[in-house]
């Protein structure tokens, strides 16, 4: 009877351990995300002016857009150019030239 009660203790610590070890996984998977609370537009000013100090890259990616390379469009719609690296905005166009990417970040 008395091993009866130890193996059960083992079963349920081994449940515990399981559970707690996805929680740790999922923790780190997701913990940029937690906390943050911002809309993802948000970027750091440089001492030369707005978004001087990132590359096109970084500024896409710190504005909510996704970087890939892509035919650009305008209002949705292809623009007849080649595809490029550019920044595909969130709920927006894909845009190959940083200048042109920051006056639309200005308008929105």
């Amino acid at each position: 009877m008395e091993s009866n009660n130890v193996s059960m203790k083992k079963s349920t610590l081994w449940k515990g351990a399981v559970i707690i070890l996805i929680i740790v996984l999922i923790f780190f998977t997701f913990r940029e995300n937690l906390g943050g609370g911002s809309t993802g537009n948000v970027v750091a000013v440089g001492s030369k002016g707005l978004y001087a100090d990132l590359s096109f890259k970084e500024l896409c990616v710190q504005t909510g857009g996704m970087w890939m390379k892509m035919q650009p469009t305008q209002n949705f719609a292809p623009t007849g150019q080649p595809a490029c690296l550019g920044c595909m905005q969130s709920g927006g166009d894909h845009i190959c030239n940083k200048e042109q990417y920051i006056q639309a970040l200005q308008t929105q």
